[in-house]
């Protein structure tokens, strides 16, 4: 079975025209003698050239490789600037600035809620690290640390832990307190609303997507009040036609499905990067009074229910 991955992979690279090491694994270097008769076969673009090149890594790592990561996956989950670092990314400059496609958690395998779009400069902070340690480095470091701050480093954390508790089975789920799942990192040591169930950033994902419960294809009328800049209004824009897009593949019961995808919550994080959050955490505070389909305990229990 590996040995036919590696030789489609082979295959694959020679393809669109690109190398193979000569010390590669036997059965990609197979596939890639095997691909050279139909040499550049194919045109590459820089979402190929990534799905390549992330199938070789999970090969040489032993990883398992999703069928959903494709090409057209990767675009489509691309974004302009850094969920960590807030700056904008570039291609293929040979910059800390040019973006990286990696797993946010190197435990866990290349699967759609473990890949993120994140700046070389992150990755590289990254490195190899396994969850646990970036979870304990956002929580014991002040300062600065390995080339992010701590601020960062809480972000990260963040967004391993989600992916974390995704490839929890339903035994360990148990026993989580499942409002720790949405206590945004980025917001801690802020006051909570509504009895401390919910951070104030997870009441405006859920009021987000209770715009699209009840219907509503519009774009809420945030501009005026929240995107006071050009980037955070783009991000935003596009952030709600994602969560549009999402809707119809989902019953409505499932709204918190729609934050599955790394993707999206990567952008939800990279929009509230580009605003104060003090300033935002008191605009957040009006969502206190919302109509809810239902109580937010009643709602905590059906996600419960979800992650199981």
């Amino acid at each position: 079975m590996q040995d036919r991955i590696g030789f489609h992979i082979g295959q694959d690279f020679a393809h669109y025209g690109r190398a193979v090491a000569a010390d590669a694994p036997e059965s990609i270097l197979a596939g890639y003698r095997e691909g050279l008769k139909e040499k550049g076969k194919f045109q590459p673009t820089r979402y190929i050239n990534k799905w390549l090149q992330l199938r070789f890594n999970a090969y040489i790592r032993g990883k398992l490789f999703s069928e959903q990561i494709t090409p057209d996956y990767i675009k489509m989950m691309d974004t302009e600037s850094c969920p960590i670092t807030g700056v904008l990314l570039t291609h293929a400059t040979g910059k800390d600035t040019d973006w990286s496609v990696d797993r946010i958690a190197n435990d866990f395998d290349y699967i759609p809620t473990n890949l993120i779009i994140i700046s070389t400069h992150a990755n590289k902070a990254k490195g190899d690290k396994s969850a646990d340690q970036i979870i304990q480095i956002a929580e014991t470091t002040d300062g600065s640390r390995g080339g992010l701050t701590a601020e960062q480093w809480k972000r990260m954390a963040e967004l391993v832990q989600w992916v974390k508790y995704r490839q929890l089975p339903a035994e360990e789920l148990e026993k989580i307190d499942v409002a720790e799942v949405f206590l945004s990192g980025l917001l801690k040591g802020e006051k909570p609303i509504n009895k401390g169930q919910y951070s104030q950033f997870a009441v405006f994902q859920v009021w987000l997507l209770r715009q699209l419960e009840f219907g509503a294809t519009a774009l809420p009328d945030v501009d005026k009040t929240l995107n006071k800049n050009k980037q955070a209004k783009r991000v935003f824009h596009k952030l709600w036609h994602r969560l549009v897009k999402r809707k119809s593949k989902y019953l409505p019961d499932e709204q918190y499905k729609q934050w599955s995808n790394q993707a999206t919550l990567g952008m939800f994080v990279n929009w509230a990067l580009l605003h104060d959050l003090n300033k935002l955490g008191k605009f957040l505070n009006k969502f206190e009074a919302i109509e809810f389909s239902g109580p937010l305990e009643e709602i905590q229990q059906q996600e419960e229910e979800d992650l199981k």
